[in-house]
C-alpha cells in the first residue's frame, strides 16, 4: 500500500509568500494618469471667424464664464451667449468628472 504524505506549511511560509507576492505586486508599473479619453465632438463645418467680430466677443464672453464657474455649481455649469444677427448662438457647458484630478 503507497504511503501517503501530507505537506503542511507553516505561517512562517505563507507569511513569506503574502510579503514576497505583495512587494512584486506593488513593484509592478501602473499608470497613474491615463490620456484623457473624449467621447463626443460635434463640428459640422469647418469656417472661421473674423477677428474682433461680434462671435469673437461671444466667444471669449463664453470662455470667461466658463472658466470663471469652473469651482462652483457642482462641478456642472452650462452658459449660453446670443449672438445678435445671427441664426446660432454660442452654448458652451463643463463637467468635472469626480475621477480625474486637474
Amino acid at each position: 500500500e503507497p504511503e501517503m504524505h501530507i505537506f503542511k506549511t507553516s505561517t512562517t511560509a505563507t507569511t513569506i509568500q503574502f510579503i514576497l507576492l505583495a512587494s512584486l505586486l506593488t513593484s509592478l508599473p501602473f499608470p497613474f494618469e491615463a490620456s484623457p479619453i473624449y467621447s463626443y465632438h460635434a463640428c459640422t463645418e469647418t469656417s472661421y471667424y473674423k477677428p474682433k467680430s461680434n462671435f469673437q466677443t461671444a466667444l471669449k464672453t463664453l470662455l470667461s464664464s466658463l472658466i470663471s464657474n469652473s469651482t462652483l455649481h457642482n462641478g456642472f455649469y452650462t452658459v449660453h451667449i446670443p449672438l445678435f444677427n445671427s441664426p446660432n448662438d454660442l452654448k458652451g457647458l463643463f463637467l468635472c468628472r469626480a475621477d480625474t484630478t486637474p
